[in-house]
């Protein structure tokens, strides 16, 4: 049988991502990839902590300088890049997290993101990013993944 057709989707808000994320939880859903909508949640959970909790290692500044290049640049496009690398260790989703355990945690981190006042997001593995980046980037990767995601009519 052939994977579904992945929905184009842009996320103008956290509050959307959350919205999504919420009409998938009702189910069911097909996947066009590997990972269920517990996995997804529990990736994006992980990602939108502010700010990274001390475990994440820094990537290397060299890296870091171009990485924060290539974020505002990615911010200002509407679309994630359909290339593929493994997220870090500590990004990956927990084999056989619970679905509401991954919801509570991508909400609470979704909310996070969303109240963050500041100028800039520190402590991030790519050093310091405005805010605005920061946002940005992280609506654009929620919407990558749950675009793997289609409801079934």
């Amino acid at each position: 049988m052939a994977k579904p057709a992945r929905p184009e989707l842009i996320f103008h808000s956290v509050d959307e991502m959350i919205a999504d994320a919420a009409r998938l939880k009702l189910g069911p859903y097909e996947k066009a990839g590997q990972w269920d909508l517990a996995m997804i949640l529990d990736h994006l959970g992980k990602a939108m902590r502010v700010p990274q909790p001390p475990e994440h290692k820094p990537v290397p500044w060299p890296l870091s300088v171009v990485a924060r290049a290539f974020i505002h640049r990615l911010a200002k496009r509407k679309y994630y890049p359909q290339f593929k690398f493994p997220a870090p260790k500590e990004f990956q989703p927990a084999a056989g997290v619970p679905l509401e355990q991954a919801d509570a945690a991508f909400c609470a981190a979704a909310e996070q993101i969303k109240t963050f006042d500041g100028p800039t997001v520190s402590g991030t593995p790519f050093g310091t990013l405005p805010r605005e980046d920061f946002l940005k980037l992280h609506l654009l990767h929620g919407a990558h993944h749950l675009s793997f995601l289609s409801p079934q009519q």
